[in-house]
């Protein structure tokens, strides 16, 4: 799949005025590509290239706000140490033909197999045990926990045995330290470039 121009690896604050001055990368995708099937609620996943996928909102009202409030509470599940997949910024994707541009996160592609697709030899006790210690993690670390028993918001990659949490928009950041936290990783990448 061609990217219409180079994606800038840039983790910076984003807001509204990006998306609608266009300030954000714009990328074509397929259908065809789609991550997790129908399972998912709020937002559905396509691969767009070998190692990156974009989140987009399925039906949210206010899609640019849903997606900066997950990419906010996402960065942050990464600063607190939870094994979630890492981000490289915002975009605009465009499905298909469509002419509508979706805002999205653009992160890294872990596969295909969320839990509820595991087959019954793969659903092994410790792959469950994994999942129940991430979502303990994240509830000792400020978020709230409201998709304990949702199985399409965890990734399982095999080949490092680790399940990986795939959902912020729900499971916000509820720490009074919110925006110090957002401050201190713009910051530490801004400096680093």
């Amino acid at each position: 799949m061609k990217i219409q121009n180079e994606f800038r690896k840039e983790i910076r604050r984003y807001s509204e005025w990006d998306f609608e001055k266009g300030r954000v990368q714009k990328i074509q995708i397929n259908s065809s590509n789609e991550i997790g099937g129908e399972n998912g609620g709020y937002c559905q996943v396509y691969s767009f290239s070998k190692k990156k996928a974009i989140k987009v909102p399925r039906n949210e009202e206010n899609p640019v706000d849903y997606i900066l409030e997950e990419y906010e509470n996402h960065l942050i599940a990464l600063e607190k140490g939870i094994s979630t997949p890492k981000i490289f910024g915002l975009c605009f994707a465009y499905l298909d033909s469509s002419t509508l541009p979706l805002p999205g996160i653009v992160m890294q592609d872990l596969g295909r197999k969320t839990l509820d697709r595991l087959s019954i030899e793969e659903a092994e006790a410790d792959i469950f045990n994994s999942w129940r210690k991430e979502r303990e993690k994240m509830g000792k670390r400020g978020f709230l926990r409201w998709d304990s028993s949702k199985r399409t918001n965890a990734i399982w990659v095999s080949e490092e045995k680790k399940v990986y949490l795939i959902d912020w928009g729900r499971n916000r950041y509820l720490g009074n330290d919110k925006y110090e936290l957002l401050n201190k990783i713009y910051a530490r990448h801004k400096n680093a470039n």
